[in-house]
This record gives structure tokens, sequence and C-alpha cells, in this order.
């Protein structure tokens, strides 16, 4: 009985010790936004559909970023990230 109690406290005790070392295979998944190309755009979307892409041009692509990607150049989309009152 006492080897049994010292087996299950060690496997207890090691479980703690591989959940600890397994962050660092575990990826956390940014938040993906979209971001017009072309010369004028200035904001990132977090909605594909959002009509504030429209205004991008023919000559320009929309492509997904994380969103701290997108923080350092753009700014929010008053749409997309409408500040609720």
């Amino acid at each position: 009985m006492k080897a049994v109690s010292i087996i299950l406290l060690s496997l207890f005790l090691s479980s703690f010790a591989v959940g600890n070392n397994s962050k660092e295979f575990v990826q956390k998944k940014k938040e993906e936004v979209f971001i017009c190309t072309g010369k004028g755009a200035k904001c990132y979307h977090n909605n594909r559909k959002c009509w504030g892409l429209n205004k991008c041009g023919e000559n320009a692509d929309i492509v997904k970023k994380t969103l701290d990607e997108a923080k350092k150049e753009y700014r929010a989309c008053k749409i997309c990230y409408k500040v609720k009152k």
C-alpha cells in the first residue's frame, strides 16, 4: 500500500513538471486581421467582409496579418472595432 502511494505521488508531481515544459511546444493562436496593401491603407479589419475594405483599389490586395503585426503600422477600423457606449 505504501509503495502504491509513493508511485501515485511521484506520477502526480511529475505531471506538473511535464506540464510546465510543454508550454514551449504549444503555440497560442494569434488573432488574424485583414489589411489592404494599397497606398492609402491606414486600418486593419477583423472582418474580411467589412465595407471599409471595399475601398481597397484594383491594384491592391487584401492580406492577413497577425494583430500584433498590424498594430505596428495601422490603426483599428472604426467600423469593425466600433466602440460600444
